[in-house]
């Protein structure tokens, strides 16, 4: 049990450290719904959303980086987004269209 817990291979390419917090919502995380609206704030915080408009406090879930690439390896794609931009995709088959994010 101990070998596979701690000898698990990460895919993750993302420069902060695999355990940096994120926020996801519960459609992701809990329902298998594809990650399809990422952001990263100004604060320096990842954002990964399944992409619906109208998430409320209670569907946000804490993960870290390693937990979002183990979910979907395609967020990768996006380990480089600026501080203050982020990228959106109609589906999983779409690519990555990146956008600066209003910042008030």
């Amino acid at each position: 049990m101990f070998e596979k817990l701690f000898n698990k291979v990460s895919n993750c390419k993302f420069k902060q450290a695999e355990s940096t917090l994120c926020v996801m919502c519960c459609h992701v995380l809990e329902k298998n719904t594809p990650i399809l609206s990422v952001a990263h704030d100004m604060e320096d915080i990842w954002q990964f959303f399944c992409g619906a408009d109208g998430h409320e406090y209670n569907d946000i879930r804490i993960v870290t980086l390693s937990e979002v690439t183990e979910i979907d390896s395609c967020s990768n794609e996006l380990s480089e987004i600026p501080l203050g931009a982020g990228a959106i995709r109609a589906s999983t088959e779409e690519a990555w269209r990146q956008y600066t994010l209003d910042v008030e």
